[in-house]
């Protein structure tokens, strides 16, 4: 193809495109007019997950570090099936639900917070953590990443 531009000058160009390797062009089929889709929601009660995270071995490791004070460490929080086996009433347990469930990592985050703040002897800042979640025949862990700036250092309780 050419143009023709108001000065006289021509360019010509090629306007052929070339198709990548892929199932090439088609046309749209009818769209629906509305569109349906179903989640399965899933929820662990509370009282029962509670009572298996006070069964839980906790195990932390970190310390304080640099100029500005920041703490780095990690806990794992291990819980085993045969302590959970008695907390659903006979119920079969999810374990694909327990390692998405949103509430369990919270406690594990609070759990992990506190262990913190006792190995850095100080106010924690603005936490930043990383959790991974294993499943294993024998239990579900928790392994939770700590980073957080330390101000000050904690005053001795009076007794």
């Amino acid at each position: 193809m050419a143009r023709v531009w108001p000065t006289g000058s021509i360019d010509t160009y090629d306007c052929r495109i070339e198709m990548g390797a892929g199932p090439g062009i088609a046309k749209i089929r009818a769209v629906p007019l509305t569109l349906r889709r179903q989640k399965h929601l899933v929820r662990v009660a509370y009282g029962p997950i509670q009572a298996w995270l006070e069964r839980a071995d906790v195990m932390s490791e970190g310390a304080v570090q640099g100029t500005p004070s920041v703490y780095f460490g990690t806990t794992s929080i291990v819980l085993l099936w045969k302590d959970a086996a008695g907390l659903g009433h006979g119920a079969p347990i999810d374990r694909g639900a327990l390692t998405l469930d949103p509430h369990l990592r919270v406690r594990a985050l609070r759990i992990a917070r506190e262990e913190a703040e006792l190995r850095a002897e100080g106010t924690l800042g603005v936490l930043r953590a990383e959790i991974e979640v294993a499943v294993t025949a024998a239990n579900l862990t928790l392994r939770v990443e700590v980073e957080a700036a330390v101000y000050g250092k904690r005053t001795a309780l009076r007794t």
